[in-house]
Formats: C-alpha cells, sequence, structure tokens
C-alpha cells in the first residue's frame, strides 16, 4: 500500500511538472532597455519572404547608446543608428540595405514604459519615413519564445502597422509595419540576451518547477520511511 502511494504522488508530480512545462506563463522582463550589451534576436519575413533580424545595443558615453541590427534572409546587410536613452531621439544613421532612419526621429526597438497609458500617442521610427504617431490602444498577452509577455500594443492608424512592447520594460517584442505597396515587415522576438540574463526566462521555470518536485517527493518518501521504519 505504501509503494502504490508513493508511486502515485510521483506520478502525479510529474504530470504536474509535465503540464507547467507545457504552458505559457506570463512574464514581464525587468531589464533597462536600452542597455550595454542588450541583444535581440527576431525571425519574420519581408513582403513575405523570410527574414531573420538580430539587434545589439552597445553604450557609446553617457546616455548614448549605438543600435544596429542585422538582416538575413531577404535582406541582407545592416542598419545602425545612435540614440539618446532618455529621449529615444536617434542620430547618425547608416545603412546598406536600404531602411535608413531619420535623424530625429524615435527609435523603434523601445519605448519609455514609464507613464504609458491607454490612448497615448507615441512617435516610432518608420523607414524612411521619419516618425509615425501610434496609439496605445490595449494591454494584451502575447507568445515570445514559449513564454508569455504583457504588452502594450500600439497601432497606426493610417497603415493599420502595429507593435507590441513590453510593458514592464519596453522593449520590442512583435511588429507589423506595412509602408505600402505590398511592402509589409513582420517579426516576432525569438530570444533576449542581457549581459547578466543569458536568455529569455521561459525554460527558468521549468527547472524550478522540477527542482520542487524532486524536494517534495524527497520529503514524502522520508516521512514515510520514518513513519513506517523497514
Amino acid at each position: 500500500m505504501k509503494i502504490k502511494k508513493v508511486i502515485f504522488g510521483f506520478t502525479s508530480l510529474i504530470l504536474l511538472t509535465v503540464l507547467l512545462s507545457l504552458s505559457s506563463p506570463v512574464f514581464a522582463f525587468s531589464m533597462d532597455v536600452p542597455s550595454d550589451g542588450l541583444q535581440l534576436k527576431a525571425s519574420g519575413t519581408m513582403t513575405g519572404q523570410a527574414l531573420t533580424m538580430h539587434g545589439k545595443y552597445t553604450l557609446s558615453s553617457g546616455n548614448t547608446y549605438h543600435g544596429r541590427v542585422d538582416f538575413t534572409g531577404y535582406l541582407t546587410g545592416y542598419t545602425a543608428w545612435d540614440v539618446v536613452s532618455t529621449t529615444r531621439v536617434i542620430s547618425n544613421p547608416t545603412s546598406n540595405v536600404g531602411l535608413l532612419l531619420i535623424t530625429g526621429s524615435h527609435d523603434m526597438l523601445f519605448i519609455l514604459a514609464s507613464g504609458v497609458s491607454l490612448g497615448n500617442m507615441i512617435p516610432i521610427t518608420s523607414n524612411g519615413f521619419g516618425d509615425w504617431s501610434f496609439q496605445v490602444i490595449s494591454q494584451e498577452t502575447i507568445t515570445t519564445a514559449g513564454a508569455g509577455t504583457t504588452c502594450w500594443r500600439l497601432q497606426h492608424a493610417a497603415s493599420g502597422s502595429i507593435m507590441w512592447y513590453d510593458a514592464a520594460s519596453g522593449i520590442n517584442l512583435k511588429g507589423i509595419l506595412n509602408f505600402g505597396g505590398g511592402n509589409v515587415m513582420e517579426w516576432t522576438v525569438t530570444e533576449i540576451i542581457t549581459p547578466t540574463d543569458p536568455g529569455i526566462p521561459g525554460f527558468e521555470l521549468l527547472f524550478v518547477v522540477v527542482g520542487i518536485s524532486i524536494a517534495f517527493l524527497t520529503i514524502l518518501t522520508w516521512n514515510k520511511r520514518r513513519k513506517y521504519p523497514q
């Protein structure tokens, strides 16, 4: 009888662990954006053809950062710029793939999360068009790399373009930019890398749950042996 109970308890814990590992728990990213060495990896499409993106920020001086996105697939090359972290204002843009940003426009990869609320209008650079004014229309959960994240959803009324930004950090996690004439760029962030946290925390939860399950099973078995010595 004792063995059956232990087996039942062990089986229940394993099933719970599997179910939790397959679920999409909701996270908010706690990080400074931009920060020195912050990296974003994303996959998506441009005009329906596959496109991958690797973005990175490096500290230049004070509160100025150098941003760069390298593209492979439909586009192969880079777009780079400098940005002031407190204002999001861009300067010194360069590109060899035609995605040239406009000096004085506002960074696309992050917004200033503090003070954001429904109805706010937020300027976001859009290729060679300069800033487009996006409105904060809702807060919703999206899934990136297996983890659900609470985001602000922003929309540009004229083009129908939509951007999703993590509500806690302001980092961009997903976007659909419609430039017109069938030129649509879509992407979803698949990995976030910071100097102190080498990856999105989706799998960390699994390790925690497995560890708790093993500890609980060990305590359960020890208590039963103490109560019913062999």
